[in-house]
């Protein structure tokens, strides 16, 4: 992940959950727990 010329890899730890019968690839921050998620991907359905 990067914002700006930035790397965000570290900060961030990945997972795949299921939500309304797809599934999302997510970022959850590592250390500011209460800082959105990012979605990354779906399937779509």
């Amino acid at each position: 992940m990067a914002e700006a010329g930035e790397d965000l890899g570290l900060d961030y730890i990945l997972s795949i959950v299921e939500r309304n019968g797809e599934l999302l690839l997510v970022g959850k921050h590592r250390l500011d727990r209460k800082a959105p998620e990012v979605i990354i991907g779906r399937t779509g359905g």
